[in-house]
């Protein structure tokens, strides 16, 4: 089957000059953000083995959402489906033991199948950040307070992050008794807020009334702090008292640093659990319909790569949080070149030596490819450009619209 060049595959598309500039501005704001916290730059390759990508013992799901090809040795390769995965990687195998403070802005790809889901993209810009070797509450509000200020940074202020704990619900579900298959059949229902759902697997497994009922209430504990008052009510467990506490404690160093405004509770919140290992967390906007920021705790990911590297971080979705900014507050235009020059008589040697002249002391300035003056104009004023220069032989002419 032949395609018309013009086209691009579902899933992809162009950035286009107004666009880049845009991205281009977001991702430095958020990487001024992060250096002045003492967060370093990395960047994993593009693609590495497959094997990367097989941290939880042969999740086919998982490893069906990469882009796989062949290696010249005949060996399987994928194309970067997971910074975390490859950071944890790094971390174990040639970092030293200590705290690493990273973060990274690239893109990352999906195989998925966008036919039936329009809005999913397979090639995608994130910018993330990393904070391996330390474990705690204080580590944790770190993290939340650099995403809450990389949000801030790049223009955006109506959005909230949600919180979750992954162990509250499994120390509710392991002290009932219930097997691990069971478990994860009543996290994706609680996730998906399918509450029919919660109340048939648990009554074919006949649990006590008041048992079931605090299960499905899990779905209902999301709002402000007070959420933690009614789901301590129904914890009757150390594992999820300790979730609890992890929370509260988090909460109260956001209020301290002034941001608890952005902060709300969801313990029904429920992401795939063999990647989490305590807190997780959303950052959520009325003007997009998806999550613009991902994160939590992965303290036992890197014991895939064969070290003890507690680590917690989070992701930010560039395209979306353009979206979300331009539905809220718009962007400023791109900056137009400061001058706009045209050059007489073929004297490019003089017309080079004062162009850089200008571009020494910090202009921006381009050429306009024009025969007189009237047009020149005309360029600037179709440029948005303030100042023009005509250098001929006599010199140069400055002059301001």
């Amino acid at each position: 089957m032949s395609y018309k060049k013009s086209l691009l595959p579902i899933g992809v598309q162009d950035y286009l000059p107004d666009e880049c500039y845009i991205k281009s501005e977001i991702e430095q704001r958020i990487a001024n953000t992060l250096q002045s916290s003492g967060y370093q730059k990395i960047e994993p390759p593009t693609f590495e083995y497959i094997d990367t990508y097989n941290y939880d013992n042969n999740n086919i799901s998982r490893l069906e959402q990469v882009f796989k090809l062949m290696d010249f040795d005949g060996r399987v390769l994928a194309l970067r489906a997971d910074p975390t995965l490859q950071i944890a990687r790094i971390a174990a195998t040639k970092l030293p033991q200590g705290v690493h403070r990273l973060f990274y802005i690239l893109n990352s790809y999906e195989f998925s199948n966008v036919q039936t889901q329009t809005s999913r993209t397979r090639e995608f810009a994130q910018a993330g950040v990393e904070l391996i070797g330390v474990k705690g509450s204080l580590a944790d509000a770190e993290v939340l307070a650099m995403a809450i200020e990389c949000l801030i940074a790049c223009g955006l202020d109506n959005f909230k992050i949600d919180i979750g704990q992954v162990d509250y619900f499994l120390g509710i579900m392991t002290s009932c008794g219930l097997d691990q298959a069971t478990i994860e059949k009543v996290r994706e229902r609680i996730n998906n807020k399918d509450l029919a759902g919660v109340k048939a697997i648990l009554q074919a497994k006949d649990l006590p009334e008041e048992v079931s009922r605090n299960i499905l209430t899990i779905s209902n504990l999301f709002g402000g702090v007070e959420v933690l008052e009614r789901a301590q009510a129904i914890s009757n467990n150390p594992k999820s008292d300790n979730a609890i506490k992890n929370i509260q404690e988090i909460f109260e160093y956001l209020n301290a640093y002034g941001y608890s405004e952005y902060i709300s509770i969801d313990l029904g919140m429920l992401p795939h659990l063999s990647y989490y290992s305590g807190i997780i967390f959303r950052g959520m906007t009325d003007s997009v319909g998806a999550a613009i920021l991902e994160g939590g705790r992965y303290d036992n990911l890197s014991a895939y790569f064969g070290a003890d590297n507690p680590s917690v971080g989070f992701a930010i979705g560039i395209k979306r949080l353009m979206t979300a900014i331009e539905k809220t507050k718009g962007f400023l235009p791109p900056k137009p070149s400061d001058y706009a020059y045209m050059v007489l008589d073929g004297c490019e040697e003089q017309a080079f030596g004062v162009v850089s002249g200008y571009k020494s002391k910090g202009f921006w300035i381009e050429r306009a490819y024009t025969r007189n003056e009237s047009e020149l104009i005309k360029y600037c004023n179709d440029k948005n450009i303030k100042k023009y220069l005509i250098i001929s032989k006599d010199g140069k002419k400055e002059r301001v619209l």
